[in-house]
């Protein structure tokens, strides 16, 4: 017999045409049980139970339940051999592509002016700033500076100053000059200061960079030839002399108003010659080297009084570490400190032309066509140095250039140089 074992909760109903599940196999019969119902398959009655008798749902009473039989479970049978692995369903269809429509065309980049080069030329060196050398041809570049956003240039021949993206290459700005042919700037922070050195001048460009306002400042009572400037950090120095071939050496102090300062101009030294001159600062004194007076000169920012004077044959480009200048010498490079005692020297194997100092390395340009980046570490560590430099050496490196060089600059991550052939460089 079929078995149903419900709760007490519930009632059950009959009707006409009584129904049950189907799992039953019992036609129309609808029930909402109370105890215990059962199905006699043979007779086809369907009895109910009240918990204590048997109710035939003909109303039929029958006999008293019988007392409960044992239940006795049977051991479990032995586990069942693993059915096997039913076969793959067959593959699915393949999903729709759908392409989606085209995006509008966007809108037209900023048009950008760029440096007009012959050509360019590429070449890889070793360099602790990176591992290559980018050579690229300009028109007639000269000394550049870097003001903490770009570079700038002056372009001799072409009397232009254009300022350079060091990232792109792109020009930024460009101004037409008065004087003819500039060669080297200085900046102050809003100013430019371009002078020429190659024609007999006094006569200087100021670019008020806030404004685009250039101004011509003429100097020429004073100095017949500019061959220097530098800035101070707060006053701009002008070092030339007044006269051809002999003659006196002057210093002129601007404001960068343009105006003189109470204590310029001073008169450097008498000369008879052509006198080549260079300036640099250590933040406290301007240092000031002639070659005709084989001598070295140095002036308190404060009030211009001289505060110190050096013999040195042929001193001419000047850097400061900060801690010892450093002083071209032909083809000497010399390190000495501010007592003016020489601690070391380097012999190059060429002129020396152009120093520049990055925090870390020396860089000094060397006649015709060489450029050398050396590591401090080896002068702090020995008093009195000297040294030839080699290729991979471990203190010194040399590059070969096409040309030598006229300008340096440091941006931060990058050496800068132009060189006499009209080439900027990027190491």
């Amino acid at each position: 017999m079929s078995f149903i074992e419900t709760d007490n909760s519930h009632s059950f109903t009959l009707n006409n045409s009584l129904c049950i599940p189907n799992t039953h196999n019992i036609n129309k019969i609808k029930v909402k049980p109370i105890g215990h119902i059962i199905f006699d398959s043979c007779c086809k009655n369907l009895y109910i139970s009240d918990g204590q008798n048997w109710i035939s749902l003909n109303n039929s009473r029958i006999g008293p339940t019988g007392p409960k039989g044992d239940s006795i479970m049977g051991e479990n049978g032995d586990k069942g051999e693993k059915g096997n692995i039913g076969d793959n369903g067959e593959k699915g269809d393949k999903g729709d592509s759908i392409k989606g429509d085209k995006g509008e065309k966007g809108e037209n980049g900023t048009t950008h002016t760029y440096i007009s080069y012959e050509r360019d030329v590429i070449k890889k060196y070793k360099s602790s700033h990176a591992n290559h050398v980018i050579q690229l041809v300009t028109n007639y570049a000269g000394s550049l500076l870097y003001d903490g956003y770009e570079l700038w240039i002056v372009h001799s021949k072409s009397r232009y100053v254009k300022s350079i993206s060091t990232n792109t290459g792109k020009i930024h700005n460009s101004y037409a000059l008065s004087i003819n042919h500039p060669t080297r700037l200085v900046y102050d922070g809003l100013n430019l200061w371009i002078i020429q050195t190659c024609n007999d001048s006094g006569m200087i460009n100021k670019i008020h960079l806030p404004s685009d306002i250039i101004t011509t400042l003429d100097f020429s009572d004073i100095i017949t030839k500019i061959t220097d400037i530098i800035y101070d950090g707060k006053c701009i120095w002008i070092i030339g002399k007044n006269g051809n071939f002999n003659g006196t050496l002057k210093i002129i102090i601007l404001n960068t108003d343009g105006t003189q300062t109470e204590f310029s101009p001073i008169t450097y030294s008498p000369f008879i010659g052509q006198p080549v001159q260079y300036m640099t600062c250590d933040g406290e004194c301007v240092w000031i080297s002639c070659n005709i007076n084989n001598c070295i000169k140095k002036y308190s920012i404060k009030d211009g009084m001289l505060c110190g004077e050096y013999t040195i044959n042929n001193p001419s480009f000047m850097e400061y570490d900060g801690m010892s200048m450093w002083v071209v010498c032909d083809s000497e490079l010399i390190r000495m400190n501010d007592s003016g005692i020489v601690l070391s020297t380097i012999q190059l194997d060429g002129l020396g032309q152009h120093l520049l100092f990055d925090g870390l390395n020396m860089w000094c340009g060397i006649y015709p066509n060489k450029l050398i980046q050396i590591s401090i570490d080896i002068f702090l560590q020995n008093e009195t140095v000297s040294l030839l430099p080699k290729i991979n050496d471990n203190n010194i490196t040399t590059f070969e250039l096409t040309s030598n060089v006229i300008g340096l600059t440091f941006d931060g991550l990058f050496v800068w140089a132009t060189l006499a052939n009209s080439t900027l460089i990027k190491l």
